[in-house]
């Protein structure tokens, strides 16, 4: 099965399954790259949540590179092309209150990023349709807010219920066929995954155009792969939950800290578990004196052996360095120009 897909440049789409994904060329029906680990490829997620099993995927201002994944009540902005983690782990209740007032806070099944033409100073609106359970959302990417929804996903795509993918859908992708006439309206279809089927919507004239068919007959590198599968993956126990808050000092600067950096655990092991990530976003990194989160752990209190911080901003160094897991309670690390304080409960 496909628990996540997003669409680049309208013709290459990315598949994710388990800790695995592919990248598919669709005009040329090719995967050059194959099958790969995603703590491999996309290496920045390695030590995240977000390296296996992901629930939904979706691009972000189209021709950037940059995504969101979503996992639980977690999401991570990501650019693909830098392979470069940007932010997160982050709960979707912050990055996306809107999405969580109307109950999509968590367990998204999957993400559309959808373009629509309008006359007037806006020649396009930028929508994202969030799908979970039976239900949709429309939410505008302009204004941040949800322009249509909570509503049955029967209700706006014709003939989805009849073929069974009214519901519990896994993935979804898109891609825009451009005209080789000119003048001529491009053919834009939405690929629904669900189990070892997927189906093709045409989104110009709102209706399938192929029936359910098996994910194997008509995505042929992906024959003979975990993709092409109806079950699903195995999914790792979660054995505790961090609560954190992380507060950033500059004490020689007026205005608030730009933080950027990481701050993780390492277990006893060597193995590492990031619980804070920010870099620049077109050259800046938000300004932020707390960051406050909860987050399921594949490891328990008594595995972990230290908590560490490599935290900059534009005028200094913040932390370096780490300190013995003690237990629950607060760690200050410190560097030239500031300080990190990490308060941790592990329950």
């Amino acid at each position: 099965m496909i628990q996540a897909a997003l669409t680049l440049h309208d013709e290459n789409a990315y598949f994710f399954h388990g800790g695995q994904f592919v990248s598919y060329d669709m005009a040329k029906d090719a995967a050059p790259h194959g099958v790969r680990a995603v703590a491999e490829g996309m290496s920045d997620l390695a030590d995240t949540v977000f390296a296996d099993n992901l629930d939904a995927a979706v691009e972000w201002l189209m021709g950037s590179g940059e995504v969101y994944l979503f996992k639980g009540d977690q999401c991570a902005q990501y650019d693909l092309g830098g392979n470069e983690l940007i932010a997160g782990p982050v709960s979707i209740a912050e990055l996306w209150p809107e999405l969580d007032k109307v109950g999509f806070g968590e367990g998204l099944d999957a993400a559309l990023w959808f373009t629509r033409k309008q006359e007037g100073e806006r020649p396009y609106d930028y929508f994202v349709y969030f799908f979970k359970d039976d239900q949709y959302v429309r939410y505008d990417a302009r204004t941040g807010e949800i322009a249509d929804g909570p509503k049955r996903i029967a209700a706006a795509w014709p003939g989805l219920e009849r073929a069974g993918f009214d519901s519990g859908i896994d993935a979804t992708t898109r891609r825009e066929v451009f005209p080789k006439a000119p003048g001529a309206v491009s053919d834009r279809y939405t690929y629904f995954f669900k189990g070892d089927q997927y189906l093709k919507y045409d989104m110009r004239n709102d209706e399938v155009v192929t029936r359910p068919r098996s994910i194997a007959s008509g995505w042929d590198q992906l024959s003979g792969t975990d993709f092409a599968r109806a079950d699903a993956p195995a999914t790792p126990e979660r054995v505790a939950r961090a609560s954190y808050t992380i507060a950033f000092a500059n004490p020689g600067e007026s205005d608030d800290p730009e933080p950027r950096g990481k701050v993780w655990l390492q277990t006893e092991d060597g193995t590492r578990f990031r619980l804070w990530t920010q870099r620049k976003v077109r050259n800046d990194a938000p300004p932020r004196t707390l960051f406050a989160n909860a987050i399921d752990l594949p490891f328990g209190a008594g595995d972990i052996a230290t908590v560490h911080a490599e935290v900059d901003e534009a005028d200094g160094r913040l932390a370096r360095g780490s300190k013995p897991f003690t237990g629950n309670g607060t760690y200050t690390l410190a560097a030239t120009d500031g300080s990190v304080t990490i308060e941790l409960t592990i329950t």
